[in-house]
């Protein structure tokens, strides 16, 4: 650039990053990745469980996975708790709240794949199941959780399958059918 002439600014149009503008200046660092000082902050206070307005969550299947604190403690993988959370669960479905085609507790973690046949409300069945589980059996549940909308059967599959692959790459059993905290 020469004296005395004005830096044009690159806009950056994609993602994350879209409206953010880089100067000449700052571009030969955009090579590799985006400077520190000019990374937005993903970190959120709650994951959003919305879906789309187009889509209709009572048609729809999704991955859920709860977390226990702290991680790494056996909450979950015990004879009483997985009786528990079995009758949480069972207590629903029979309402006709929710339903569960895989569950699968880990000692520090939960998984499943669960449809909402009536009315869809994840976030607050999901807040109702663990301060219930919480209040009962004193399980410290991290806040929130993370759910996944299954887009297809293909996809519902590979899920089943991951879940149900847990224990065995825990080196908690050697075959799924041996673990006894899923159905």
């Amino acid at each position: 650039m020469c004296k005395g002439e004005k830096e044009q600014p690159l806009s950056l149009p994609f993602g994350h990053f879209q409206g953010i503008h880089l100067t000449p200046s700052l571009r030969y660092r955009v090579e590799g990745a985006l400077p520190m000082t000019l990374m937005p902050d993903f970190r959120r206070k709650h994951l959003p469980h919305d879906v789309p307005m187009w889509i209709d969550p009572t048609r729809e299947a999704f991955f859920v996975t709860v977390n226990c604190l702290p991680r790494g403690t056996n909450q979950l993988a015990k004879p009483e708790i997985w009786q528990a959370i079995e009758e949480a669960i069972r207590f629903r479905e029979d309402k006709g709240d929710w339903r569960w085609n895989v569950i699968l507790a880990m000692p520090d973690h939960f998984h499943g794949i669960v449809t909402f046949p009536e009315k869809f409300f994840l976030k607050k069945a999901m807040a109702d199941w663990k301060r219930w589980l919480a209040t009962k059996h004193k399980i410290r549940w991290q806040d929130d959780f993370f759910d996944h909308r299954l887009r297809s059967v293909e996809s519902a599959m590979e899920k089943a399958d991951y879940i149900r692959m847990n224990p065995i790459r825990a080196a908690l059993v050697d075959r799924t059918e041996d673990w006894p905290y899923q159905r």
